[in-house]
């Protein structure tokens, strides 16, 4: 980038799409380098192919999309006095008694949405998401907030403005997904969750699917691969991370029921900013002191494997899903 001119280059994945949009203090000049791009310039859509180029003016109506099984890769080159994504004009169209009507959003102009999380009071939680993040919430003990989640086992909520109380997942519908970017437009749902932690005492040991398997034996679920940055940690803090040797599925499964898996389990201590990444078929299992963020794929499947005994706050123990995941975990 300099004064006055950027160039940059795009890469459009298969089936994606650009917004219908247009620059108001810049044109552009597009050279495809890769693949075949679907571009529509005003009321014109055409095939350009390899070393093929296209310019764009000032106030025109464009978007690229490729409808191929491969990447379509663009050097875009745009001159003007506004350079950055505040000059973009989003084109959206809207059908009112049969007749298509543009309207113009800037979406530099769009606030900031923040969101209040969905609270989850597990048997193994703590205080510290009140007494150090300062979350408004009855429960006597928090186990976990789901900070950014459009997930229906808790979603979060819009927390002011005009759409203050709704639910994500409806906010989402109205916003659309071009709104998400290029990436999650192929998506069937939002994809990620991010939530915060506070394991006060152990949390299970425990294993996710991976989306194959889950797709098939979830109802067409998610899987759950994620990743813990540690927030802060106690001195003595630890947490299950695979096994300490490998192991055969009829070895794991008489240690589970005889009660003796922990021997096996692999601890690691854990400190003030470790991460860690936990890929779906991991047995793991947060440790008491831990105060972690988590970063996952949108899906709340668990297979519990043990559970120290514990019996939750209605007397009973917590269910064990041991069939399933002796099929999902890594030996």
């Amino acid at each position: 980038a300099s004064d006055g001119y950027k160039v940059k280059k795009v890469t459009v994945f298969p089936g994606m799409s650009m917004n219908l949009h247009q620059h108001e203090m810049r044109s552009e000049h597009w050279s495809v380098v890769e693949g075949t791009a679907t571009i529509t310039l005003g009321t014109k859509t055409k095939d350009y192919h390899k070393y093929e180029s296209v310019f764009v003016p000032i106030g025109m109506k464009h978007k690229v999309a490729n409808k191929t099984d491969k990447n379509v890769v663009i050097i875009e080159v745009g001159i003007g006095e506004i350079l950055s994504e505040s000059d973009m004009v989003k084109i959206y169209s809207q059908e009112s008694d049969g007749t298509a009507e543009d309207n113009y959003v800037k979406a530099a102009n769009e606030p900031v949405v923040k969101l209040d999380p969905a609270f989850k009071d597990n048997l193994w939680g703590g205080t510290k998401l009140r007494t150090v993040f300062g979350k408004k919430c009855d429960y006597d003990v928090i186990g976990e907030s789901w900070e950014l989640s459009a997930h229906p086992d808790g979603q979060s909520r819009i927390a002011d403005g005009r759409y203050k109380g709704m639910l994500f997942n409806d906010y989402l519908s109205i916003i659309g997904k071009e709104a998400l970017g290029w990436k999650c437009q192929a998506q069937d749902r939002f994809p990620v969750l991010i939530k915060f932690i506070d394991a006060k005492k152990d949390l299970s040991v425990q294993v996710h699917p991976d989306d194959a398997y889950a797709k098939v034996h979830e109802n067409g679920s998610r899987g759950k691969t994620e990743m813990w940055y540690v927030l802060d940690a106690s001195k003595d803090a630890s947490l299950v991370y695979g096994f300490n040797q490998d192991m055969e599925k009829n070895q794991l499964k008489e240690s589970i029921e005889k009660g003796e898996v922990e021997k096996y389990l692999q601890k690691v201590p854990v400190h003030k900013n470790d991460t860690f990444f936990i890929e779906a078929g991991t047995v793991h299992a947060i440790g008491a002191g831990s105060l972690i963020a988590e970063i996952q794929e949108n899906s709340n499947l668990t297979y519990r494997m043990y559970d120290y005994d514990r019996v939750a706050k209605n007397g009973k123990k917590r269910p064990l899903h041991i069939e399933k995941a002796l099929d999902v975990v890594k030996l």
